[in-house]
């Protein structure tokens, strides 16, 4: 599960859009992937960013789009999605949760479209 407590946007960190933290549940071969991914990187402590710019801070705007020219961009195209944008991948992520069984209500919480309260 991943705590989301702020949103960031261009390097600059803010409140939600609902103004509410939330969890996320991983689907289980993504709590994996980065379970190893974090030893690989040294156990980072758990308020540590997950992927943090070449620099190991927030990512900037010109951070984003040169990770999104030359890591996202080669990588989807490789992987057939030619027309996909990094926000699109959320949709695929709520189709991988209803897979798994989840319940539509706690998918709405999840991003955040509906308050927690439900």
């Amino acid at each position: 599960m991943i705590l989301i407590d702020c949103a960031v946007s261009f390097g600059v960190s803010k409140s939600t859009k609902t103004g509410h933290r939330r969890s996320v549940d991983l689907v289980k071969q993504l709590k994996k992937d980065l379970t190893e991914f974090r030893i690989v990187c040294g156990s980072p402590a758990d308020d540590q960013l997950i992927f943090p710019s070449g620099k190991g801070r927030l990512y900037t705007e010109d951070d984003y789009r040169n990770w999104r020219n030359r890591g996202f961009k080669p990588a989807a195209d490789a992987a057939g999605l030619l027309s996909v944008v990094p926000y699109g991948l959320r949709h695929g992520f709520v189709s991988l949760l209803i897979q798994s069984g989840s319940m539509w209500p706690r998918l709405q919480c999840r991003r955040a479209t509906v308050p927690m309260s439900l």
